[in-house]
């Protein structure tokens, strides 16, 4: 009964039919929905041994011999460097006399090339592999004779592309190699999201460097802010005063729809507001009374700015993870796209996620809908609610 339950489970919940909702919640009904956790932890379980095995095979342990020279590799854009900072200053510190380059992508985002982000200072050279063919890349990484490669893989890469970068790298001559761990997986995804407790994008890749013998303790830290000039007419602002709003993301389907409305509520009752993003996540806000900065700073520029700022409203995006790494009091809305905690910010009184937990499964996976027109995780979170919050926490500070 169990087992073909699980075949059902398994056909209609990674197949985006129409049954789903329907067939398997019938079919399932009154049989021990532990069965699926239990389940969850034994694939989870077999996938990390797997990726391990692969390791093992490939490469040598760490502690075999002192590296020289360190690749590091993480794909990704501003947040998905941010969450890794912990990590980077934690290598840094250990590997402190060693060369350390660090090998990225920019996710197609030109604004969030690495030469253009606050940790390019931590490396002895960053490689952005959007600039380079597969041929370039492989002798760049060879002829640099690299000691030890660490992975801090993607949370969506796959058994198949972590084995193919082990494989890669070993083709390249590295002969030590730690970091990779299964990603996320779509496979009961609506019990995954109500049940299965996640760790944080770091606190996950410190456990796997930990188990792998990366004995470095980890904390979580994030670099120091410099004072950085900018643009001229903006110079003079005193953006202490000031409540900041990102209304970006880099997938629409994380946009809370909503914000032009929170801005006339805090405009309404005398809040300075500074709306800070790319060029084209302004949007009406423009035509309120606000200082709009969309597409006006660059990244490092923005990090000072949300230093400097009273509070941050934003979605799940690189303006949250840049707001907690410099200390600024935040309430980040979060919708059904991601599992929940994996990229949430640390919990603290200063630090509010605002996030509705449907009875439905994850309503997004990539950039792809799966069901619905719109997010209803995140339509679900009321402009009084946010407006709420601000007040609560913006009275902590002055306490």
């Amino acid at each position: 009964m169990m087992m073909v339950r699980f075949y059902f489970e398994h056909v209609f919940s990674t197949r985006q039919g129409k049954f789903y909702p329907f067939f398997v919640h019938w079919f399932t009904f009154g049989v021990d929905l532990d069965i699926k956790g239990f389940w969850i932890k034994k694939v989870d379980l077999f996938k990390s041994g797997l990726l391990n095995r692969v390791r093992g095979l490939l490469f040598r342990p760490m502690g075999y011999k002192i590296p020289k020279r360190i690749l590091l590799v993480r794909k990704g854009t501003i947040g998905d460097h941010v969450v890794c900072q912990p990590l980077y200053l934690a290598i840094k510190d250990y590997y402190s006399t060693q060369n350390i380059d660090l090998l990225t992508s920019n996710g197609g985002l030109e604004y969030a090339h690495i030469s253009k982000l606050p940790e390019q200072g931590l490396f002895n050279e960053t490689i952005n592999f959007n600039d380079l063919g597969k041929k370039e890349i492989f002798e760049q990484i060879k002829s640099k004779r690299y000691d030890l490669v660490i992975e801090l893989p993607q949370d969506l890469d796959t058994i198949y592309t972590q084995v193919r970068n082990m494989i890669f790298y070993r083709w390249c001559g590295i002969k030590q190699g730690v970091g990779w761990a299964p990603g996320i997986s779509k496979q009961l995804r609506n019990y995954r999201f109500k049940k299965i407790p996640l760790k944080r994008e770091w606190e996950k890749h410190a456990d796997t460097l930990k188990a792998q013998g990366f004995d470095e303790l980890i904390k979580e830290k994030y670099m120091p802010v410099d004072q950085v000039e900018l643009p001229k007419e903006y110079s003079q602002v005193d953006f202490k005063e000031m409540i900041a709003i990102a209304p970006g993301a880099k997938f629409k389907c994380k946009q809370w729809p909503h914000y032009n409305r929170l801005a006339h509520a805090l405009i309404k009752s005398n809040y300075h507001v500074v709306v800070i993003g790319s060029d084209d996540e302004g949007g009406s806000i423009d035509k309120l009374d606000v200082t709009n900065l969309c597409g006006k700073l660059n990244v490092l520029q923005s990090r000072y700015v949300l230093s400097q700022v009273r509070l941050l409203v934003c979605n799940d995006s690189g303006p949250m993870h840049l707001a907690y790494s410099v200390g600024t009091p935040l309430i980040a809305l979060f919708g059904g796209r991601s599992y929940p905690k994996a990229w949430w910010p640390p919990e603290n009184p200063l630090s509010v996620v605002l996030f509705e937990r449907l009875n439905y499964p994850v309503g997004y996976f990539g950039n792809k809908r799966i069901e619905g027109n719109e997010d209803q995780h995140l339509n679900k979170i009321r402009v009084e609610e946010v407006k709420r919050k601000i007040d609560e926490i913006l009275g902590k500070v002055k306490s």
